[in-house]
């Protein structure tokens, strides 16, 4: 029997949610050796737990699947950064910012400063010397919180992945 098949097998045999027998069988999986079918199992574990909970529920569910995969695939926070570094490299193209002052600054790079906002604790040297205005304003907000976000989800999912491997 395949996992997928097992998988099925689960949802059909049990019509309410229970945790255990999704633990037993990523259990047996690991011990086995086929991490990856084990992980396949947890995944499916939670989205079905999420699936059963009110609207609230489904939605938190949904956002942690679709961004790191439940703490299983931290790599798609990766992928997300990237979209959102692309996204505001775009914006900020044919929107530049006003300078913070008429002194001395860099000369302005739309992706540079993209990256500066969006990746928490690093500083490119963008980010202090222009201000955001009208639309821009709310998107550079977006950025920093959604760098927070997903930079602290990815790293709490590579600490996961680094506390399996030792």
């Amino acid at each position: 029997m395949d996992g997928q098949l097992r998988l099925h097998w689960l949802e059909q045999v049990m019509p309410d949610y229970a945790p255990g027998p999704y633990d037993q069988l990523a259990a047996a999986y690991r011990r086995a050796g086929h991490d990856e079918r084990a992980e396949r199992v947890l995944v499916a574990r939670r989205t079905r737990h999420y699936a059963e909970a009110g609207i609230a529920g489904r939605i938190w569910g949904a956002l942690r699947r679709h961004t790191v995969g439940f703490g299983y695939r931290p790599w798609l926070a990766a992928c997300w950064l990237v979209l959102f570094w692309v996204a505001g490299g775009v914006r900020f193209l044919g929107n530049a910012p006003t300078p913070v002052d008429d002194g001395q600054h860099p000369a302005f790079n739309a992706w540079i400063f993209s990256a500066d906002t969006l990746l928490p604790i690093i500083n490119l040297g963008q980010d202090g010397y222009w201000r955001l205005d009208g639309a821009s304003q709310w998107i550079g907000s977006a950025l920093v919180v959604v760098g927070w976000i997903l930079a602290t989800t990815a790293a709490a999912g590579a600490a996961r992945i680094l506390e399996r491997v030792s």
